[in-house]
């Protein structure tokens, strides 16, 4: 299933790669199912902000940033494709999976896999330490021939599992600047519930 563009009611998993020289990094959407705004102006290594995500954009606070790509079997899965520096070529040659990441342009690639990792070593007597994986076929720069990551394809309960062993972009932000991205909006919530509340009559309260 391979460049079929998701129906609009189709169940799908959305997945951003991001290419830079020499390695990729993944984002995945966290519980709300959206992608925080992200812009390589936000970038900020020193922070640990490696993708650009806007700190003040409460979708993306549970967003997942990760160094490996972990795919559900049979599960359709849009790949959303960027590039921060030069021009890459995210490739995942045994799914058929080719696409430019192109510096200011969003690119993507839909498909849909077949076999899990573990699926596809017994049936075509791959050895035990076979992976998937990404590879650029876009030569990059010196390291070009080392910009590689892992693929893992896996049941839906191996997948759901791996994800809440992930942290979120507030939780790693946290960690390394101490400082607590999602309390802003707690206190934004907060504030909405107060305003909310009925305010008792001043001619009824003074009666009583």
């Amino acid at each position: 299933d391979i460049w079929r563009e998701p129906a609009e009611d189709e169940d799908v998993l959305y997945v951003e790669v991001n290419g830079k020289q020499f390695g990729w990094t993944v984002r995945y959407p966290g519980a709300d199912l959206e992608f925080g705004e992200s812009s390589v102006s936000y970038i900020n290594e020193d922070k640990g902000n490696l993708l650009g995500l806007n700190t003040n954009d409460k979708n993306g606070m549970d967003d997942l940033v990760t160094y490996e790509m972990h795919l559900p079997v049979g599960k359709k899965v849009d790949m959303q494709i960027r590039s921060r520096d030069v021009l890459h070529s995210a490739t995942i040659a045994h799914f058929r999976v080719k696409m430019d990441a192109v510096p200011g342009m969003n690119t993507h690639f839909p498909f849909t896999t077949k076999y899990t990792t573990k699926e596809y070593i017994e049936k075509f007597n791959k050895p035990e330490d076979f992976n998937f994986e990404m590879s650029c076929q876009q030569i990059c720069g010196g390291g070009h021939w080392n910009m590689r990551l892992l693929v893992v394809v896996e049941t839906q309960e191996e997948y759901d599992a791996w994800l809440t062993q992930q942290k979120t972009f507030a939780q790693s932000y946290q960690e390394i600047n101490g400082v607590d991205l999602a309390a802003q909006f707690q206190n934004e919530e907060d504030d909405s519930k107060v305003a909310e509340e009925p305010v008792a009559d001043t001619e009824e309260v003074a009666l009583k």
